[in-house]
């Protein structure tokens, strides 16, 4: 009988590791912005049209993934987990796969498993699942599939890959950009090539081109542009960047200090590529990673009206790739090389080894006991508590503000499409259309945030925005996190 191929056992190791590090995330209940990732899959599952029978801001693609997802691994709480853990390990047996060539088998095995304890680490319970940490397969594929060996089909996986990352994220054809410009540096022979361009530009534009089709032919395309162009150029104007810098400064210091480990690895890998510049496999692949990180940050920078803590996981799988290039290259200094370069390997080490225990605690803690997911669930059991506090006859509407796990968890029929939970962002077009669908409806109930409503909460806040209506509505229940309002008689 013929024994697997090292690689092979390797790539099933990895994959099994890579399982067994994320598999209490299962345990997890999603939070609000999964959540409205789900109920807009739900939404297309159920024959509705994205922007005209659920509305938000964020482009088709995280919707569309979701839908997959839930196709393949059912439209709940797990089924969604599931999917984020296919998506990340299949990240890692991939990069395993195509970057191994050129950083070296052991140093891209070790840098793909080092993605998911950090992932889940510096990831808040309500960022994961979100559209950068998601992103980070199809980005291996446009990235990684441009390096040697080069075939068709890798360039089509490529090129798709990169259609796919708009639709997630218009910002990240800044990296496909990146990646081509690498390719055409490193490859001057299959750059000049018009084949392989046509087959890069065509099977990127292909999901694009399929996306618009889908809207055009339910007659929604005009609800595409307004969402995904018309509606965020408005925002440009409502959040002042300058006012937001104190975000992009708290969530910079988050992943810096949650990285210190990774950063400190990068040591030996600067180390590594110094003594193996000749080597010109591992220059395109390191030139690559490194491309990732610096297209990834300007990317990052650009989104004025965001920078939240989770856009920085858009960057953290070539850190680690880079940081097991370092693990890899100090293990075989420690083994093989002078005394000096020895105690400078371990030292590096040991340090990284001593700050990187923090992952070891949460994630025994989560997985060996319940309180972990208990704790990290009680946030959606308050929210499940409080959206059924009332209860609508099948005639009567609900107005639910910024609330997905309100709205998925409620008995109302919703009296308006629009859904999120961030006021903050959007532009009074929004609030317009709102307030038309509360005034057409008239909805019974109303539900609000506690921070929407509290005047001491930064502006917009609901009776700023929306002038006068809930002057009309009497509150019938206080919970935790928000409120109920009744229709006054």
């Amino acid at each position: 009988m013929k024994l697997p191929k090292p690689v092979t056992l390797a790539a099933v190791a990895l994959a099994g590791l890579c399982t067994l590090l994320d598999a209490p995330k299962l345990r997890h209940a999603l939070r609000d912005d999964q959540t409205l990732f789900l109920l807009g899959a739900e939404v297309i599952r159920d024959g509705g049209v994205l922007y005209r029978d659920f509305w938000d801001i964020k482009p088709p693609g995280i919707f569309l993934l979701y839908l997959a997802g839930g196709r393949l691994f059912g439209f709940t709480d797990v089924g969604i987990r599931v999917m984020e853990l296919v998506i990340l390990a299949g990240f890692a047996v991939l990069a395993f796969l195509w970057l191994r060539s050129g950083i070296g088998a052991r140093a891209a095995w070790l840098g793909a498993l080092l993605l998911i304890p950090y992932y889940n680490s510096i990831g808040n319970e309500s960022d994961l699942g979100t559209v950068e940490g998601l992103a980070c397969l199809p980005l291996a594929i446009a990235a990684f599939g441009l390096l040697a060996p080069y075939s068709e089909w890798r360039l089509i996986l490529a090129g798709a890959s990169i259609g796919v990352m708009i639709l997630l994220k218009p910002f990240y054809v800044l990296l496909g950009a990146a990646f081509w410009l690498v390719f055409l540096l490193t490859n001057r022979t299959a750059g000049r090539r018009v084949r392989t361009w046509a087959i890069l530009l065509i099977s990127a534009t292909v999901p694009i081109a399929a996306t618009v089709s889908w809207f055009a032919l339910r007659g929604a395309l005009p609800d595409l542009i307004d969402a995904v162009i018309r509606v965020p150029y408005e925002a440009r104007y409502v959040v002042n960047p300058l006012d937001r810098l104190w975000i992009l400064r708290s969530g910079f210091e988050h992943v810096w200090h949650g990285t210190l480990a990774l950063r400190l690895l990068l040591i030996p890998a600067a180390w590594a590529a110094y003594a193996k510049r000749h080597d010109r496999g591992m220059a395109i692949a390191l030139t690559f990673l490194v491309t990732w990180i610096a297209a990834g940050t300007i990317a990052i920078l650009l989104q004025l009206q965001s920078w939240w803590i989770y856009h920085w996981l858009l960057i953290l799988p070539p850190l680690a790739m880079l940081a097991g290039l370092g693990l890899d290259w100090a293990i075989d200094r420690i083994v093989r090389a002078a005394p000096l370069q020895r105690l400078i390997a371990a030292l590096v080490v040991a340090i990284a080894l001593w700050d990187a225990k923090g992952l070891a605690r949460p994630f025994a803690a989560d997985l060996l006991t319940p309180k972990g997911a208990a704790t990290v669930n009680r946030y959606r059991d308050i929210r499940q508590y409080e959206a059924r506090q009332v209860r609508c006859a099948p005639s009567d509407t609900a107005f639910v503000w910024m609330s997905p796990l309100i709205s998925r968890f409620t008995n109302c029929r919703l009296a308006s499409p629009i859904e999120g939970d961030n006021m903050v962002v959007l532009p009074p077009s929004i609030f317009k259309r709102a307030r038309t669908d509360i005034e057409r409806s008239r909805p019974l109930y109303m539900y609000l945030n506690r921070r929407d409503v509290l005047r001491e909460a930064p502006l917009p806040n609901f009776e700023t925005a929306m002038p006068g209506v809930l002057e009309q509505y009497e509150e019938v229940f206080r919970g935790d996190l928000g409120s109920w309002y009744r229709l006054k008689q």
